[in-house]
C-alpha cells in the first residue's frame, strides 16, 4: 500500500507536466464533439488547446476546461445560438482570431471565459464575459480588439496588471470586486474605455497608477467606486458612487450620473485641468479634499468640502475660469492656505469655523479672494498686509479676519469681525435684518457703511481708531474694548451721517486726530472723554443737527464745537469756543468757555448752564425764542462783550471772580451773586451794601465795583464788576517806608476797580503777580496803594489798572 500510494502521488502531480496538446480539425463544430479535434478525442480541463477554425462552445459537459488556450488567426470561438455556455483556462489564453458570443439571431446566447493566468489578446475578442479567476497577479495585454461585454476579477487578492495600453471596446463592463488594476507596473500603461447604451464602465478597482498612467472615458463609460493612489483622467468620466484618489491629475470631465449623487473623495492633490461638475441635466457631485487643490480650468460641482486634518494649500491659475461650485465646507480641522488669488461665483462658503490664511509665509506674499454671489459664512481669514476680500452681491456671516482689506459691494448678516480692516466696498445689512461690523484695532474706511434700503439696521463695533475717507450712513457706531479710540477724517470726505454714536461702557475715551464733522448724529457717551486735540494741535467738531449726551469734552485752546442746531445733553466740557448754534439741554457743565455764536436752551426745556473757570461770550447767550428757560451759572470769570438774555445769572464761584460787562446782560430773575460763605452780609467796594444775611444778593451787573461777602468778621471772596473800557496806566508811583512796612502808592486812574501788583528782581523782570487785586478803599482821594514788607534783597515794582 505504502508503494501503491508514492505511485498514485507521483502521477497525480506529474500530470501537468504530461498535459497534451489538442488541436481543432479544419472542420472545427462543438466542443464536446470529438469530431472537432484532431485525433478524435476531445480536450479535457489538463491539455492545452489550439483552435484553428470555428469552434462552438456547447451546453454539453458545460462548462468545458482546459490548461491553456490558444485561438489561431483563422480560428473562432463561439457559443451556440441561444446558450449560456463557458470555457474554463486554467493557464493562460492566446487569442490571435476571435472569441466572440454567436452573433446572429433575435437570442444568440453569451459565452463566458474564465482564465487563471495570462491573457494576451492580439485578435477580436467580444465574448460576453472574461472572468479572471487565478490567486496570483494575471496580466494583460492587447494588441488587437478587445470588448468583451464583462472583464471581471473575481478573487480580490490578484491583481491585473496591464501589461499594454488597453482600449476596451463599446459598452465593456470591468468589474474588479476590489482588486488591484496595475497601470504602472514593468512599465507605464493607459486603460480607454467606451460606453454604449447605459453600458461601459470601470467598478470597484483599487487602481495602482502613477508615473502619468492614465484612464480616459468615452461615450459614457463610467467609474463606479474605485479608489486609485496616483492617475490622471481624461475624456468624459462618469463618476458613480465614489472615486477615491491619493493624487489626480484631471484633464476629464468629470460628472455625476443624471439626476445623481457621487462623491470624488482626493486624499492629497488634486490637479485640475478639466472639469468637475454636476451632471448637465441634473445630479450632485461632491469634492471632498482632503489635501491641495492645484486649479486650472473649471469646478462646477455641488459641494466641495475640505476635509481631514492636513493643511490645504489652494491654488488657482489666473487664466481659469472663477469656481462655480454650489457650496465650499469644511468638515476639517486643518486650515487652508491660499497660494494664490481664488474667485468664485455663486458659491456658498461656509467652513464651520476653520481657517483660511491669505498669505505665503515663504514668499511674505498676499493673496485674495474674488467672489460674486453666494455667501461667506462662519470662516476666519489670516490676512496679509495686502489680502483682499474683492466681493459682489452676497453676504458675509459670523466671519471674522486678523487683517483684511474689503473691496466691493455686499452685504452683511450676523456678526462681522475684523482686527485691522481697510474698507474700499459699500456695506450694508442683509435686508430687514440687523448686522454688526466689528472692528477690534484700526478701521480706514475709504468706501460706505449703509443700511438697507429695504429696512434692518448696520451696526459698527470700534475697538480701535477711525480713519474715515469715506461715507457712514449706517445706524449705529459703538466705541467698545475698554482703551482709548483715535478719530480722524478727511476733509474731502462726506460728513458722517451716522444717526447713533455711543460709547456704552466705561473706559472709552476717543480723541480727534482731525476736525470732525457730522450729520443728525446722536452721540451718547455715558461720561465718556471726547478730546479735540492730540497734544500738539487743536481740532472742531462740525455738528449739523447733531446731539451730545453725557459727553465729556476736553478741548484745546482752539477747539470748536461749531453748531449748526447741535444739542450739548447733559454733558460737560474743559475748554471749548462754541460757534453758530448751540442748544443746551438738560445740565451742562464747562470749564472753560468761549461762546462766538448762539448759546440757548433746548426749546420748551429747563436746562442749565455751568461755567466753572471762565466764560467770554462775544455773540449771544439767551432763554429759546420757543419756550423753556436758561439758567446760567458762572462760577469763574465772566468776560461778556455780547448779549446776556437769560432767566437767571448766578455767580457762584469760590475763589476771587471777575465780571466784565462790555455787551448787554438781562435776566428774568436777576443776576445774582452766591456767597461761598452760606448766609451773609455784602459789602460794596468797602462799604455795607446789604446788612441782612442772605445766600443769594441781587446785584446790577452794569455797575461796575467790588461785592464781598462778609460772616463772622471772615470776608469772602471778591466779585468785580469792571466796565470793560481801556485803562490808562497808573502815574506817579512812590515809595514810603515806615519801619519794616514798605507803603507803594500811585495816582487813581479814572474807571478802575482794582490794580495788580507785580514785582522782579531787576529793571527787565521776570515780574510775577505780587497781588492780584488791590482794591482802593478811599475812591476820590485820587489815590490808591498797598503796604508790604520792605524787600531784602532789592526789588522792583510795576503797578497795572483793571475793571
Amino acid at each position: 500500500m505504502k508503494n501503491a500510494f508514492a505511485i498514485l502521488f507521483c502521477l497525480v502531480y506529474l500530470g501537468p507536466l504530461m498535459a497534451l496538446t489538442i488541436y481543432s480539425t479544419t472542420a472545427g463544430g462543438n466542443w464536446s464533439d470529438s469530431a472537432t479535434w484532431v485525433g478524435g478525442m476531445a480536450p479535457n480541463s489538463g491539455d492545452n488547446v489550439v483552435i484553428n477554425s470555428t469552434v462552438y462552445v456547447d451546453n454539453v459537459n458545460s462548462p468545458h476546461g482546459c490548461a491553456n488556450l490558444t485561438v489561431g488567426g483563422s480560428g473562432d470561438l463561439m457559443n451556440q445560438p441561444g446558450n449560456q455556455t463557458g470555457v474554463v483556462v486554467n493557464g493562460s489564453l492566446l487569442n490571435l482570431g476571435t472569441i466572440r458570443n454567436y452573433a446572429w439571431g433575435y437570442n444568440p446566447g453569451n459565452l463566458t471565459i474564465m482564465v487563471s493566468n495570462a491573457i494576451n489578446n492580439s485578435g477580436t475578442f467580444t465574448a460576453w464575459h472574461l472572468n479572471l479567476s487565478g490567486m496570483n497577479a494575471q496580466h494583460l495585454s492587447n494588441s488587437g480588439s478587445f470588448n468583451p461585454w464583462f472583464l471581471e476579477d473575481t478573487y480580490s487578492y490578484s491583481p491585473l496588471v496591464l501589461d499594454t495600453d488597453l482600449v476596451v471596446g463599446a459598452g465593456t463592463n470591468i468589474l474588479m470586486n476590489n482588486a488591484s488594476l496595475v497601470l504602472n507596473g514593468s512599465s507605464v500603461h493607459h486603460l480607454t474605455g467606451y460606453g454604449y447604451g447605459g453600458q461601459g464602465s470601470l467598478r470597484d478597482a483599487q487602481i495602482v497608477g502613477g508615473n502619468g498612467a492614465s484612464i480616459t472615458c468615452n461615450d459614457g463609460f463610467w467609474l463606479q467606486n474605485t479608489t486609485a493612489d496616483e492617475i490622471v483622467l481624461q475624456g468624459g468620466v462618469q463618476i458613480i458612487g465614489h472615486l477615491n484618489v491619493d493624487y489626480l491629475i484631471n484633464y476629464a470631465q468629470i460628472y455625476t450620473p443624471i439626476y445623481g449623487t457621487s462623491d470624488l473623495n482626493v486624499m492629497e492633490r488634486l490637479d485640475n485641468h478639466g472639469s468637475v461638475m454636476n451632471h448637465p441635466a441634473g445630479g450632485t457631485f461632491n469634492l471632498n479634499l482632503y489635501g491641495s487643490l492645484y486649479n486650472f480650468a473649471t469646478l462646477s460641482n455641488y459641494q466641495t468640502n475640505l476635509a481631514g486634518t492636513e493643511l490645504h494649500l489652494l491654488w488657482q491659475s489666473p487664466a481659469a475660469p472663477a469656481i462655480t461650485c454650489s457650496y465650499l465646507t469644511s468638515s476639517s480641522s486643518g486650515s487652508a492656505r491660499l497660494i494664490s488669488d481664488l474667485s468664485f461665483t455663486g458659491t456658498g462658503i461656509d467652513l464651520n469655523g476653520n481657517q483660511v490664511i491669505l498669505f505665503d509665509p515663504i514668499t511674505d506674499e498676499s493673496y485674495g479672494i474674488t467672489q460674486s454671489g453666494g455667501y461667506i459664512r462662519n470662516t476666519v481669514f489670516s490676512g496679509g498686509e495686502t489680502s483682499e476680500l474683492n466681493l459682489n452681491a452676497l453676504y458675509l456671516e459670523n466671519v471674522t479676519a486678523d487683517r483684511i482689506v474689503f473691496n466691493g459691494n455686499f452685504e452683511l448678516k450676523g456678526t462681522v469681525t475684523a482686527g485691522i480692516l481697510a474698507n474700499n466696498a459699500i456695506l450694508r445689512n442683509v435686508a430687514y435684518q440687523s448686522a454688526t461690523l466689528s472692528v477690534t484695532q484700526s478701521l480706514a474706511h475709504h468706501g460706505e457703511l449703509n443700511n438697507h434700503g429695504a429696512g434692518g439696521s448696520l451696526y459698527l463695533a470700534l475697538g480701535g481708531d477711525f480713519y474715515d475717507y469715506g461715507l457712514l450712513t449706517n445706524y449705529r457706531v459703538d466705541f467698545v474694548g475698554g482703551n482709548e479710540h483715535q478719530i480722524w477724517q478727511s476733509a474731502s470726505a462726506p460728513v458722517i451721517w451716522t444717526p447713533n454714536i455711543y460709547a456704552p461702557d466705561a473706559g472709552n475715551p476717543v480723541r480727534l486726530l482731525s476736525n470732525l464733522r457730522l450729520s443728525g448724529t446722536r452721540f451718547e457717551f455715558y461720561s465718556n472723554t471726547l478730546t479735540l486735540h492730540d497734544g500738539r494741535a487743536d481740532f472742531s467738531l462740525d455738528l449739523q443737527n447733531c446731539r451730545l449726551v453725557g459727553v465729556h469734552l476736553v478741548g484745546g485752546n482752539t477747539s470748536v464745537l461749531y453748531g449748526a442746531a447741535a444739542f450739548l445733553q447733559d454733558s460737560s466740557a474743559e475748554n471749548i469756543i462754541t460757534s453758530g448754534t448751540v442748544f443746551v439741554a438738560g445740565g451742562v457743565t464747562i470749564g472753560r468757555l468761549t461762546n462766538q455764536g448762539v448759546l440757548r436752551n433746548q426749546d420748551y426745556w429747563t436746562s442749565t448752564l455751568v461755567v466753572s473757570q471762565r466764560l467770554a461770550n462775544y455773540q449771544s447767550v439767551t432763554n429759546s425764542l420757543y419756550g423753556g428757560v436758561l439758567y446760567l451759572e458762572t462760577a469763574g470769570d465772566l468776560y461778556n462783550y455780547g448779549e446776556i438774555y437769560v432767566y437767571r445769572l448766578l455767580v457762584n464761584g469760590t475763589t476771587d471772580q471777575y465780571v466784565r460787562n462790555a455787551g448787554t446782560i438781562g435776566t428774568s430773575q436777576g443776576c445774582q451773586l452766591v456767597s461761598e460763605l452760606g448766609p451773609a452780609q455784602w459789602y460794596f467796594n468797602g462799604s455795607l451794601a446789604n446788612a441782612n444775611y442772605v445766600a443769594n444778593q441781587a446785584v446790577d451787573p452794569y455797575q461796575t465795583g467790588i461785592w464781598r461777602p462778609f460772616l463772622d468778621g471772615v470776608w469772602g471772596r471778591q466779585i468785580t464788576f469792571g466796565e470793560g473800557s481801556a485803562l490808562a496806566a497808573p502815574a506817579s508811583v512812590a515809595f514810603a517806608v515806615e519801619g519794616t512796612v514798605l507803603r507803594l502808592s500811585w495816582a487813581e486812574v479814572p474807571n478802575a476797580v482794582y490794580y495788580r501788583v507785580y514785582s522782579a528782581p531787576a529793571p527787565t523782570g521776570p515780574f510775577t503777580v505780587l497781588h492780584s487785586a488791590i482794591l482802593d478803599p478811599s475812591l476820590g482821594d485820587g489815590w490808591a496803594g498797598c503796604d508790604f514788607q520792605v524787600a531784602n534783597p532789592q526789588r522792583y515794582y510795576r503797578v497795572t489798572a483793571l475793571n
